[in-house]
């Protein structure tokens, strides 16, 4: 713990035992929605490579991580490592992985599995969320995947490994593991770039920003998302520039450059009309319409369009498929939250039932966290027979995963 007597103790030169530099570093940043470093707290340089085993070396592989990942003595510290918010984008030395310089051996079949492997893991988490199936793919990275690297060489393989990376990110940036996603986007970011498959390199970028911008680390999500903009040109898939301009006009909104946001906006939509051609199947080659109208409705939120969001996200959900539970409960809950800013309890409470309906077999706690919060905000309504109701059948958020 920290208290007020170790605090008094830093201007002394006392710095506290690791893991309290990384995690005062990234409670300064998000209160300050800025940069803080260890320096700026009078403390050691906390932006380090992650910890090994103990009394192993540090982790110096993706591989070791995910390993590490698979031994429960290790999980809990990892999950828990804290978000870094150095503005710098580029891999650190842990995520850096390169292929070795054996001769590439083709591995059409291992590339064909990767993909449905992919696809089968990115249904999963659509449908129950993050937590679902993390330890499965975390042991196949950890045990099968990344440790044949060295023989695949750039190509096909390698891209889909880098997907694959990308899509584990994702799961534990969805179970609130902020720091140890981070790590992944980064090696995903690493090994598109060894795979020569710029398209994912963008996403990844993308991604860091999105990232960003849910830890209210404005400035940071605006400098990954104009990166990802500019590192994609005109060299990626229409449907994945539509994915990079529309983050980058929530990016810019979050900074109030208005007339830059909605220009960013309508690239985006211009850019995934062209884009409906791709396979809906690759979640890397396609960008539903459905996320294209949240991430508008996000955008018009915080311009102070709250009307113009509500509207916006209904045509979001009209065009949700069944199976997009997880995004589905995510809508629901932000339609609750805007409605109530607008005053409409009554239809606050409607959107939050239709939420919580979906809440039974999801493993996400980012949805959960949301629930908990507008729950307390809701409690300021309690006479409201409809919020009373709701507050009757669902009680208290159930337990996080």
């Amino acid at each position: 713990m920290v208290d007020r007597t170790s605090v008094a103790h830093w201007p002394r030169g006392t710095v506290p035992r690791a893991p309290v530099p990384r995690l005062l570093t990234e409670a300064f940043s998000r209160r300050l929605e800025r940069p803080v470093s260890g320096a700026d707290l009078g403390l050691a340089d906390v932006q380090g490579p992650l910890p090994g085993p103990a009394g192993t070396p540090q982790a110096t592989t993706f591989a070791d991580l995910c390993r590490a990942l698979s031994d429960p003595d290790q999980l809990a510290g990892l999950l828990a490592l804290p978000y870094r918010t150095r503005p710098d984008p580029l891999p650190t030395g842990l995520s850096r992985v390169s292929p070795a310089s054996a001769p590439p051996v083709h591995h059409d079949l291992a590339t064909g599995t990767l993909r449905a492997t992919l696809r089968s893991f990115s249904r999963q988490m659509e449908v129950y969320g993050g937590g679902f199936g993390r330890s499965a793919l975390i042991a196949l990275l950890g045990q099968s995947v990344l440790p044949t690297m060295s023989r695949m060489g750039a190509g096909a393989a390698l891209g889909e490994t880098a997907r694959l990376v990308h899509l584990l990110g994702r799961m534990l940036d969805d179970g609130q593991a902020r720091g140890l996603a981070q790590h992944c986007f980064e090696a995903t970011y690493t090994l598109a770039g060894a795979a020569g498959d710029r398209a994912v390199q963008v996403i990844a970028l993308r991604t860091l920003s999105a990232q960003a911008h849910a830890l209210d680390q404005r400035d940071l999500a605006l400098h990954l998302g104009s990166a990802a903009a500019a590192h994609a040109g005109d060299a990626v898939p229409p449907a994945v520039r539509g994915y990079v301009q529309a983050q980058l006009a929530l990016s810019l909104a979050r900074v109030g450059r208005r007339k830059e946001a909605l220009r960013a906006l309508t690239a985006a939509e211009r850019h995934h009309e062209r884009g409906r051609a791709a396979c809906e199947e690759d979640p890397f080659a396609a960008y539903p319409e459905a996320d294209l109208l949240f991430q508008r409705a996000e955008a018009l939120r915080e311009l102070g369009d709250l009307k113009g969001a509500v509207r916006t996200l209904e045509s979001s959900l009209a065009q949700r498929k069944p199976a997009d539970r997880r995004a589905s409960a995510l809508s629901h809950l932000r339609q609750a939250e805007l409605t109530l800013e607008q005053g409409d309890v009554e239809r606050c409470c409607a959107q939050t039932v239709k939420a919580l309906g979906l809440f039974g077999d999801l493993h996400s706690s980012v949805a959960r966290a949301r629930w908990a919060a507008l729950r307390l905000r809701l409690r300021r309504y309690a006479a409201t027979p409809q919020v009373q109701a709701v507050l009757a059948d669902w009680p208290r958020p159930s337990e996080v995963r």
